[in-house]
């Protein structure tokens, strides 16, 4: 099987759109969300019926969380966020469906044993790990691969025949603008991970209430397209 995980996508809907169509094209059988569909961007509730209308199995990320309530948000930080703004415009069954979204989800696909989580498997929704992460960690929980959010950056690792990987973001990749996402061939235990090109004025003028600093996010170049 053919999994699709995308995670961080916040609210930008093109971003999503682009994704799960070079997911199809690629051919795979399945979407998981590994949390953050809400934040930053305006088009959380779309973001998340595009999901559910792509039958995609979704994780509870600590936007997610924050939004609820589970989590402190701060009136800083929901300038940038946007957040609370977002809550008033979900319907009472928009609100159920998130409630029910967990961080954390473990799989049995093809005999290999997968954990999906926002953050890490010792916090679910905070924990950060990074590419240059103390990965020793991981090496005793009883999974063939591991993939995570969170960070919005993506890598793979083979650890002793096992996987670890993040997905990045589908929405706010910090490492350079470019969307990203992972596919997963349960088959082969081959991750690539994906990465396409944003429009960023297309974005700026579908979305100008957005905080400049994440548009200053989304501005960064890949650092292998510069001409040496």
């Amino acid at each position: 099987m053919r999994l699709a995980l995308i995670s961080d996508i916040h609210g930008n809907l093109p971003a999503l759109q682009t994704c799960l169509e070079e997911a199809s094209r690629r051919g795979c059988d399945e979407v998981m969300c590994l949390g953050d569909v809400f934040g930053y961007f305006p088009d959380g509730a779309e973001c998340m019926n595009r999901l559910l209308a792509s039958n995609a199995a979704c994780l509870m990320g600590n936007h997610e969380a924050m939004l609820l309530g589970g989590l402190p948000l701060s009136d800083a930080k929901d300038e940038i966020y946007q957040l609370q703004r977002q809550r008033e415009m979900l319907s009472p069954g928009q609100l159920l469906e998130l409630r029910s979204w967990l961080p954390y989800m473990s799989r049995t696909i093809d005999s290999v044993h997968i954990l999906l989580v926002h953050g890490s498997p010792w916090q679910p929704l905070t924990e950060y790990i990074y590419p240059d992460s103390d990965l020793s960690r991981l090496d005793n929980l009883p999974f063939d691969a591991i993939f995570m959010g969170h960070t919005h950056r993506p890598f793979v690792k083979d650890r002793h025949g096992y996987l670890i990987c993040n997905v990045g973001s589908c929405g706010l990749p910090r490492d350079f603008g470019e969307s990203a996402f992972a596919i997963f061939d349960t088959r082969t235990r081959q991750i690539e991970i994906v990465r396409l090109e944003q429009d960023l004025e297309a974005l700026r003028e579908r979305y100008p209430g957005v905080h400049p600093s994440v548009y200053a996010v989304l501005a960064r170049d890949n650092p292998s397209r510069k001409s040496i």
